[in-house]
């Protein structure tokens, strides 16, 4: 994905569309880390929406390092 000012029309993306481009992110193999902004009313439900969705398409996730 790219980045967008938040402001911009159709800059925050549906929940559904959010679980359709983290499993195509991931799937492509071009990316080691998803970011989700959560400063944006119910970030914590797409959040969760994006894990299960990954976890229903058998992409294993897990927690970076710290």
């Amino acid at each position: 994905g790219s980045w967008r000012p938040r402001a911009r029309p159709g800059s925050v993306r549906a929940r559904s569309d959010a679980v359709d481009q983290a499993i195509r992110l991931a799937r492509s193999g071009d990316y080691d880390t998803l970011c989700s902004h959560g400063d944006s009313p119910g970030s914590e439900r797409v959040a969760a929406a994006i894990r299960t969705g990954l976890a229903s398409a058998a992409i294993t996730t897990r927690r970076l390092r710290r």
